[in-house]
């Protein structure tokens, strides 16, 4: 004896799936409204554990605190657009702020720069290790990391013994406030931003959804990503560019 089971009709199927094939299209094609929720689901929940969160202070201690994850993010969004990570940010960038906060007796200027050269020097290394001997990224960075991280636990009792202290122009900088509540580092995170974001030259012909896209180098970095070689053949500045 068979039993029989109903099935239905391949209309109905088809029709009860079309929405929510369609809800998840628009999802997909729209990821960033996604980012939105979740940052306002985020920021409810928070202002009902902390009442304060959203108050003049509390907005002011979370920019405060989002600067330096900010700026560290443009670096890492070219990286990301070429195909490339490091691991080694937070630690280049800690060791830049050891070595800049060892440098303040001879000014803000020679710590400033000298910071920004352990930064430099740094990051000129994992370019060249990705970008000329095509070592895979992670192990580069990570290898970076390893490195800074040896460097300055054997140096912490010789070279870096003694506390330091960071000079008062680059503590207004990092911690002061105009108008009120509008911190100084704000405008170092707003115009570092700018540089990646807003290139000088924007063309609606060539970026018409995406400024970031109307920079030439930056072209060049989302060409690289599909086919490197016909990157380099449109333009010569692309070798220098990993995918």
């Amino acid at each position: 004896m068979t039993q029989s089971r109903t099935v239905p009709p391949p209309e109905e199927t088809e029709g009860s799936a079309a929405p929510k094939a369609s809800i998840a299209s628009r999802i997909a094609a729209r990821p960033q409204l996604v980012l939105v929720v979740v940052l306002l689901a985020l920021v409810t929940i928070t202002s009902i554990v902390e009442p304060n969160y959203l108050s003049a202070a509390g907005l002011r201690n979370s920019l405060v605190w989002a600067v330096p994850i900010g700026i560290l993010a443009a670096g890492q969004t070219i990286l990301m657009l070429t195909g490339g990570i490091d691991l080694s940010i937070a630690t280049i960038a800690t060791a830049s702020a050891y070595i800049a906060a060892s440098q303040t007796s001879n000014g803000p200027v020679v710590a400033i720069t000298v910071g920004l050269l352990v930064g430099l020097i740094a990051g000129t290394a994992n370019g060249i290790g990705v970008g000329v001997f095509r070592v895979n990224p992670l192990i580069m960075t990570l290898a970076m990391s390893g490195i800074l991280l040896g460097l300055f636990t054997g140096w912490a009792t010789t070279i870096f013994a003694g506390s330091h202290t960071l000079h008062d122009f680059i503590i207004t900088v990092g911690r002061s406030s105009f108008f009120g509540n509008v911190p100084w580092s704000a405008l170092v995170w707003l115009g570092v931003a700018g540089l990646v974001v807003l290139p000088p030259t924007t063309s609606p012909a060539t970026a018409p959804n995406n400024p970031l896209r109307a920079h030439a180098t930056t072209r060049i970095c989302h060409a690289l990503a599909p086919d490197r070689r016909a990157a380099i053949a449109l333009s010569p500045r692309a070798y220098r560019v990993r995918a």
